[in-house]
């Protein structure tokens, strides 16, 4: 229980009863969960201080089919150990108001390690918008890893259950060779590829989110190694490595960025997946490229469902 440490909570409702939860299966009609089980405890006191300030200052909550209101989703991350919570408001708007000051008054409270606000007006099914501004705390939640300690601006993206995360990051560490030159696609915060720095000659990171960059660089000021903002699932310069670690989306990787890897001739891929079907359909080309699967492992990431990350060492020839 209380294993997730991080969610994205819907607001609907409106001032007098406030509903901070999760859409109904199939539907957009929001539940109240205030006492989830799979929440760590301070997501859970989180949600309740939030919904006692709205009740307290009027404020306004989102209406979907008007499309007028302020107040969309909340994201909540808890530290590890200490159970602050990095607060980020997800507004239907382009800037601040009057009402967010009196908002954030009535949030105050020692739970909170930041708030933020995140700006988003477009009329989509996004949860975040583009634009963040921090109003109080520190810019970066510094969570312990393996060890290390690893940033994040709530703009990057995390995984919910740190501690069986560890788990698939030490099972990586012990399929990479010593000396390796490793890719990273996918590479988010770089929490795979910072733990290697130690043991491997080169290594190179590519992501798109401009906010997971500026984690890793405010991890690192003097960088270990190149972080490229771009598309991984267009990278194409495998030449100079023989160890690539890909960990995509849930859609898989991509008809590019597989018929590029089909056509590599490295030494190891490492294949961490969260989706089972695109899983299954990109192993069976890359095997009939020439990979060839030798190890696979299952993690139940999320417990309590039946969504397993699935992390595979493929191996090729520089022949084949």
């Amino acid at each position: 229980m209380h294993w997730r440490l991080k969610a994205k909570l819907v607001v609907r409702g409106n001032f007098e009863n406030p509903l901070i939860g999760l859409y109904k299966k199939g539907s957009h009609e929001a539940v109240s969960i205030p006492h989830c089980l799979v929440h760590h405890p301070s997501i859970n006191r989180a949600a309740k201080a939030i919904a006692d300030a709205i009740r307290k200052t009027g404020f306004p909550i989102y209406d979907e089919a008007g499309q007028k209101g302020l107040l969309r989703y909340v994201q909540l991350f808890a530290h590890r150990t200490t159970g602050a919570v990095q607060l980020a408001l997800v507004l239907n708007a382009s800037s601040l108001s009057p009402y967010i000051d009196q908002f954030c008054q009535a949030l105050q409270s020692d739970l909170w390690h930041s708030l933020w606000v995140n700006f988003h007006p477009a009329a989509n099914n996004r949860v975040l918008g583009d634009a963040w501004q921090n109003i109080s705390g520190a810019d970066w939640l510094v969570q312990p890893f393996l060890g290390e300690n690893v940033l994040f601006h709530p703009g990057a993206f995390a995984q919910a259950h740190l501690e069986l995360f560890e788990e698939i990051v030490s099972t990586i560490q012990s399929w990479v060779l010593p000396d390796s030159r490793v890719v990273e696609l996918f590479a988010g915060v770089g929490a795979i590829g910072a733990s290697l720095l130690s043991r491997i000659k080169k290594l190179l990171l590519v992501e798109n989110n401009p906010f997971a960059k500026l984690s890793f660089h405010a991890r690192y000021p003097k960088p270990p190694c190149e972080y490229r903002l771009e598309d991984a699932s267009q990278f194409t310069e495998f030449a100079s490595f023989d160890t690539i670690i890909v960990d995509p989306p849930r859609k898989g990787l991509g008809p590019v960025l597989l018929n590029n890897l089909c056509e590599a001739n490295n030494l190891r891929l490492i294949y961490v997946s969260c989706g089972w079907p695109s899983f299954q359909s990109d192993s069976e080309a890359l095997i009939s490229s020439g990979w060839s699967l030798k190890r696979g492992e299952g993690f139940l990431l999320f417990p309590g469902t039946n969504r397993v990350e699935t992390v595979a060492l493929f191996e090729k020839s520089r022949c084949s």
